[in-house]
């Protein structure tokens, strides 16, 4: 009997979504925190956290990415101070729905307000970028992950991403699924090295 590893992964990734809503439920906090620089507002559907900016300019593939894919690091403008696996916890618990489509049917039409944050002015991202796109959605600005990849990147604790031995393959899967490349807009980039980044799902809250 042949095992569908892929559908293995996607069962495992909703166990683990479904324990963290039921953590959620039990604690009936309007606002928490999933981790030290994540903070949830179940009210007013925001999600909150730090960002570092490594780069303003040149060429990327995402504005965002959180920690988890390491070799991305190199293709984004900001680098999220937060672990992937708790911000996606934190985008099904607040809309299960939406996720779904964004992560696994990689919907490029769900929009979400997403705002870069500093010295108490909210920047949006798309501002940020330069592109031929005629609308920018949420996927092209921050990386989500992939129910396939997750189990095996997020799983693993290399000291160093080369050491993987799937890295080309993953990088090529990725190339495919995001073909895109943006610019950097210089001239609205934060002159901070520190910011904060504003998730806003109120808009899908139906």
């Amino acid at each position: 009997m042949k095992i569908n590893f892929r559908i293995i992964f996607f069962l495992f990734f909703i166990f683990l979504f479904v324990l963290t809503f039921l953590f959620i439920k039990r604690n009936k906090k309007p606002i928490f925190y999933l981790e030290e620089n994540l903070l949830v507002d179940t009210v007013n559907k925001i999600i909150l956290f730090e960002g570092t900016i490594i780069k303003n300019r040149g060429e990327v593939k995402f504005l965002i990415n959180p920690k988890g894919y390491e070799w991305l690091n190199e293709k984004v403008g900001i680098l999220g101070n937060i672990s992937l696996i708790n911000l996606q916890n934190a985008l099904a618990f607040l809309n299960w729905a939406l996720w779904e489509s964004l992560y696994i049917y990689k919907n490029l039409s769900r929009k979400i307000s997403l705002f870069i944050i500093t010295n108490d002015k909210e920047i949006a991202a798309e501002s940020l970028i330069v592109s031929k796109e005629n609308q920018l959605t949420f996927l092209n600005l921050i990386f989500l992950g992939d129910p396939y990849w997750d189990n095996i990147v997020l799983k693993e604790n290399y000291s160093n991403c080369q050491k993987c031995p799937l890295l080309e393959e993953e990088i090529k899967y990725f190339d495919k699924i995001f073909p895109q490349r943006y610019f950097l807009n210089t001239k609205y980039f934060p002159i901070d090295k520190r910011v904060k980044i504003k998730l806003i799902l109120s808009d899908y809250n139906k």
